[in-house]
């Protein structure tokens, strides 16, 4: 948790059911409140976006940096290149599980955009967050289950 000093414009059709009725000089608002809320510093429009925990950290194999190499070219100086770590996620590729290298963007509290390594027709593993980042290998068989809203 952070704790910012802020200024706020409130609107006052926001409050305005807490003042009916009251003196015009009332306020509903008081020294030392405090408020919690959600700040929105960056929309994308039509952006292609998963489950944050649809995201995999794996170092460097041979299926992330083939992938990672047709992608990107990096300089990796004196940087230990074994130690280097791709983020991933997993896709359904004919019923197995193929780990994929996928460039992020911005998040939200459930979500996070892939600026690259997918496209919309993409169809991602998701599931608990431990089976999917400690026990899904690549290659694995999935069963795809439906889920009903």
């Amino acid at each position: 948790m952070t704790n910012f000093k802020v200024k706020v414009r409130i609107i006052e059709e926001s409050y305005k059911d807490l003042t009916e009725g009251k003196p015009e000089t009332y306020s509903p608002f008081r020294p030392g409140m405090t408020a919690t809320v959600d700040i929105i510093t960056k929309t994308r429009k039509d952006a292609i976006s998963v489950p944050i925990s649809a995201i995999v950290i794996r170092t460097d194999t041979s299926s992330t940096k083939k992938t990672y190499e047709k992608t990107t070219t990096i300089d990796t100086g004196d940087y230990d290149a074994e130690e280097q770590k791709f983020e991933c996620v997993f896709v359904n590729e004919n019923g197995k599980a193929k780990l994929r290298v996928v460039k992020t963007g911005i998040q939200d509290d459930t979500n996070i955009e892939i600026v690259s390594g997918l496209t919309k027709d993409d169809e991602i593993i998701t599931g608990p967050y431990i089976m999917v980042s400690k026990n899904l290998s690549p290659g694995d068989l999935i069963q795809v289950k439906i889920k009903v809203p």
